[in-house]
């Protein structure tokens, strides 16, 4: 059986962040969040010359 239940909030250590960044009305232009700690803005820039 599937268990489902909704999330209003994000938790880690002492932060938290509310679900829902694409629901937001600020956030109607925004398509994509990308995080990462060891990417530099050359290597994002290769990655896009890579793939056309």
């Amino acid at each position: 059986m599937l268990n489902s239940q909704i999330v209003t909030e994000h938790r880690r250590k002492d932060k938290t962040i509310p679900s829902g960044l694409f629901a937001q009305p600020e956030a109607e232009h925004l398509a994509a969040v990308i995080f990462t700690n060891s990417a530099t803005v050359s290597k994002f820039s290769r990655m896009g010359t890579e793939r056309g």
